[in-house]
């Protein structure tokens, strides 16, 4: 009798935890071991230009095959190790709009196991701060000719 009342708030909590990580304002995805793609919330199909459909059960390198190179060799230390790796300011090049184009993101890829050890997945958390980083670059070049003028003056 126990079991059916906990059944349906493992549905309630669930279900909670599935709404809220759809409507978090940064992407999360979930990558299997085969690293295909089992979920992505709207701020990440955002982030990669890309719909459900063209995502979910396909392999993130399928998906984005100009980063397989840099992506493939975290993602293998992150399920192996069973360490998270964080990547602040993380350059990635990426097709956006058809074209091979310069994106800097905050993002860390944590792996997730069950109870008994088994793998499960790699929780990816994404936030794109391309801006920031063009914001912060134009401020640097801007204090060294700053810095430049003043020692030539």
């Amino acid at each position: 009798m126990e079991s059916k009342f906990l059944d349906p708030l493992f549905s309630l909590a669930e279900n909670v935890l599935g709404n809220v990580l759809q409507k978090t304002p940064f992407g999360f995805s979930l990558i299997n071991g085969d690293y295909n793609l089992d979920f992505a919330n709207d701020a990440w199909l955002d982030l990669v230009q890309k719909t459900r459909e063209e995502v979910i059960g396909k392999s993130i390198f399928s998906l984005f095959p100009e980063s397989e190179n840099q992506l493939l060799p975290v993602l293998e230390n992150v399920r192996d190790s069973r360490q998270p790796f964080y990547a602040p300011e993380y350059h990635l090049r990426a097709m956006r709009n058809g074209e091979l184009e310069d994106f800097f993101y905050n993002f860390v890829y944590h792996p997730i196991y069950t109870d008994f050890g088994e793998f499960q997945y790699i929780a990816c958390v994404l936030l794109e701060i391309t801006d920031v980083i063009g914001i912060k670059n134009k401020i640097l070049a801007d204090e060294e000719r700053l810095r430049l003028a003043t020692e030539s003056s």
